[in-house]
């Protein structure tokens, strides 16, 4: 999807959670918006303690997650807050 979008030169934005005071801040006109509101999950193999987390999944659940508890989180400490927003840079455009 990547390629065929960078080849149409379209553009592209992200919405997520809504943790912005900007309405409409992830809007776009005449291009396409991803939407990532329902991609939620967050889980930790206990194997290799890699986490696999959704872009709309909350800092809450990262932290309460089993398995997470014996390992460092580099993130956000607004539990409500979304994991998509911090890990692509917040308010910058893409």
């Amino acid at each position: 999807m990547q390629s065929s979008i960078a080849f149409a030169d379209i553009p592209l934005a992200v919405k997520g959670g809504g943790h912005t005071l900007c309405a409409g801040a992830a809007s776009i006109v005449g291009g396409i918006l991803s939407d990532t509101r329902n991609l939620t999950c967050a889980q930790v193999d206990p194997w290799t303690t890699i986490a696999s987390i959704g872009a709309d999944e909350r800092w809450r659940s990262i932290h309460e997650t089993p398995g997470a508890q014996e390992l460092a989180v580099a993130g956000e400490r607004v539990p409500k807050a979304a994991v998509g927003g911090l890990i692509t840079g917040r308010f910058l455009d893409l």
